[in-house]
């Protein structure tokens, strides 16, 4: 705009007597600016890129989360919706906004797949790059799961558990970062599911979802337990079994409350199976067994909603533990590891599937009765 205002008032001023040289000199000098001006952002881009990164990564993930609302607000299953699209006749409009909340659910998850490449060219240590890069793209992630459109938060939780099982993730993570996964993603995700108003957004719907996330916390724990920090270990699985506990109370359909018993099953199944509730690691082949705390806290918490379970599951006779060898060790209390071929069996057989669905934690549980 400033070249054509420069070039219409030069062609007034010389009536066209030097006007081609003098054009051509402003092209010249335009080119010149407009190259210094690229060298400039390219010095800028890279004494800042960390920065700049960060910034994008994290304004993407708010405008795609931020996106997703304001659809929901028109969008989705809830009884209002309905009414509204069918008095007005505005179905179509209705599942256009589904289908753009579902595309930006898609670009948010593949945002998960620029991290590693991310992290390589700005050099960012891997504490920060879970806060910058990891915590923000599963938060939001988590945050579709109670979508008001079933189909978002079926979708919200599978790219959920992808990206939790990612090989990336798992790679470059720590201790620290599953316990801060249950804290910021996983236990907000199953409170927002609790409460009445959310639930009210698809009250023919909610149930499954609430099933499929408790599942999906179980799914996370039983494949990253053995890499929590063991003084983070006692708190987040009390936190686990009290989720799982006040699911069982809230529950309105006997979908949701089966699939939460048979999720609580599993876990302590393989928990048990895995030698985490012995005191030694030498019990494993006493007839009595000796527990520890955690077998304590465990019955603490469930003997309330679920009195009959313990001699369902572990009277005698009717449940034989993998028996471990007298060098492995618990990895409760003051044993650190469990033993790694069990392990990573377990890990294997719990992230073989990428839906979520109640009905997988019925194959451990019926596989542990069955031997």
């Amino acid at each position: 705009m400033i070249f054509i205002v420069i070039e219409g008032g030069l062609m007034i001023f010389y009536s066209n007597r030097n006007y081609n040289m003098i054009r051509l000199n402003l092209i010249c000098i335009w080119a010149i600016i407009g190259i210094l001006l690229i060298f400039l952002f390219i010095f800028a881009a890279i004494f800042g890129i960390i920065a700049t990164v960060v910034s994008d990564v994290g304004d993407i993930v708010d405008f795609l989360i931020g996106f997703m609302a304001t659809i929901s607000m028109n969008g989705g299953d809830n009884d209002r919706n309905k009414l509204k699209n069918q008095n007005n006749n505005k179905s179509k409009n209705n599942n256009l906004s589904n289908e753009y909340a579902l595309k930006a659910l898609e670009k948010l998850y593949s945002l998960h797949s620029l991290i590693p490449q991310l992290i390589r060219s700005t050099n960012m240590r891997s504490e920060r790059a879970w806060f910058e890069f990891w915590l923000p793209i599963l938060s939001g992630l988590g945050q579709q799961c109670y979508h008001s459109c079933k189909d978002v938060r079926q979708s919200a939780l599978i790219y959920l558990q992808k990206a939790l099982l990612s090989n990336d993730l798992e790679s470059n993570s720590n201790a620290n970062f599953w316990s801060d996964c249950f804290d910021n993603v996983l236990f907000p995700l199953l409170e927002e599911l609790l409460k009445k108003e959310v639930y009210n957004l698809d009250p023919n719907g909610m149930d499954e979802t609430m099933a499929r996330a408790s599942a999906l916390m179980c799914k996370i724990f039983l494949h990253y337990f053995s890499k929590i920090n063991t003084k983070e270990l006692e708190r987040i699985w009390s936190d686990i079994l009290q989720y799982l506990c006040r699911y069982l109370v809230a529950a309105k359909s006997e979908f949701l409350k089966e699939g939460v018993i048979e999720s609580i099953k599993n876990l302590l199944l393989v928990m048990y199976a895995q030698g985490v509730f012995y005191k030694s690691p030498d019990e494993a082949n006493n007839p009595n067994p000796e527990y520890n705390e955690l077998w304590n806290l465990t019955w603490k918490i469930l003997s309330c909603v679920l009195p009959k379970l313990k001699n369902e599951l572990f009277s005698k006779g009717t449940f034989t533990p993998v028996v471990q060898s007298p060098t492995s060790s618990s990895r409760y209390g003051s044993n650190e590891n469990i033993k790694e071929e069990n392990n990573s069996n377990i890990n294997k057989e719990n992230s073989s599937t990428e839906d979520i669905s109640p009905a997988q934690t019925n194959d451990t549980t019926e596989n542990q009765n069955s031997s």
